[in-house]
């Protein structure tokens, strides 16, 4: 994983770059029905291989280098527990607007305005109203 937001790039025309973030958070499960959420934050470059072919399942963080923030939150009785410490530690979360779940038409990667045109002709046909 490696994610950024850079303007200038999504706009030079040539695409193939990340303009959006990740957040490298799991939800574990002991055989012991233990829940634990596990965070694994940095800023450089990550791999993230699972592994959930055969028994014992395993995850693989591999980074580039840097500050690794490694935070692990045990719960004593359940995934809300352990999804609230979570929760606790990184401020809370974002309420998403209502219209935040509908419908949306990304701006990015239209390669020239006729196939811009060509999506707002589709809508059109289809009946989808514009945003």
């Amino acid at each position: 994983m490696f994610s950024r937001d850079s303007f200038a790039d999504a706009e030079n025309g040539k695409g193939g770059h990340n303009l959006y973030g990740q957040h490298p958070v799991m939800l574990i499960k002991e055989d012991s029905d233990q829940w634990h959420t596990f965070f694994y934050r940095t800023a450089n470059p990550m791999d993230v291989t699972l592994n959930t072919n055969n028994a014992p399942y395993s995850s693989r963080f591999q980074v580039v280098g840097g500050i690794i923030d490694l935070k692990i939150f045990l719960s004593s009785s359940g995934p809300e527990e352990a999804t609230t410490l979570y929760h606790k530690y990184i401020g809370g979360w974002v309420t998403m607007p209502f219209w935040g779940f509908g419908f949306h038409q990304c701006r990015w990667g239209y390669r020239n305005i006729a196939a811009m045109r060509q999506v707002v002709k589709k809508y059109k046909e289809n009946d989808i109203p514009p945003v």
